[in-house]
């Protein structure tokens, strides 16, 4: 049996609470919402995976090297799909920006599969900021009678500042050293990332 702190998981359980939710309103959700149920699924396969290759060879930073890339390409495009035509494309664009971005670095010797990508990620949650910010920003100008706080993109762009750029201290301290009190900071963020993305969810039951 894996011997983890209590807190680990509980973080891993609370993964299942918008999961949960975002596959019982499937049929309710929008396409952005739709992203958010897979971009979760895909954390939670990831969270798996990064258990069972550190346990069967040790290093597993290669896993984090593709979630960065995946999981920006499924925010990107969630975010997108609540944009006008401009912004859209600018978020869209920066997909493939991020991979070339990447590619540069991996290229030069910047970044390498055995340690962490400290660079790609660092750029990635500065992304995810912007993108985040200026849909919240968004959310809270608009003129419609519905409160911001029963509109799931508040909710959304909450969890997304809190699971990406409230994260980056984490993972900026794994290539130099990593101790259980940052472990317990990103294991409290992910709990509160996953019930903001709940909230997102029960927006969609009008």
């Amino acid at each position: 049996m894996w011997q983890f702190p209590f807190l680990a998981y509980l973080s891993f359980l609370s993964g299942l609470l918008p999961l949960g939710a975002g596959i019982y309103l499937w049929n309710r959700s929008t396409r952005p919402m739709r992203l958010l149920t897979g971009l979760l699924l895909y954390n939670l396969l990831n969270n798996v995976a990064l258990v069972l290759a550190a346990l069967r060879w040790g290093n597993n930073m290669f896993l984090l090297h593709l979630y960065t890339l995946i999981s920006y390409l499924l925010i990107a495009l969630l975010f997108s799909y609540w944009h006008a035509a401009r912004p859209a494309r600018i978020m869209r664009l920066s997909i493939p920006l991020l991979f070339i971005i990447y590619v540069i670095l991996f290229t030069l010797g910047y970044e390498k599969l055995q340690l962490p990508n400290k660079y790609s990620w660092s750029i990635m949650v500065v992304l995810v900021a912007f993108i985040a910010l200026y849909t919240l920003y968004a959310t809270l100008r608009d003129q419609s009678d519905l409160p911001a706080y029963r509109n799931e993109r508040f909710w959304v762009s909450f969890g997304a500042l809190v699971n990406y750029p409230g994260n980056v201290l984490v993972y900026a301290a794994i290539p130099v050293f990593i101790t259980l009190a940052l472990w317990q900071i990103h294991w409290v963020l992910s709990i509160l990332g996953n019930i903001l993305y709940f909230g997102a969810y029960l927006c969609l039951r009008k």
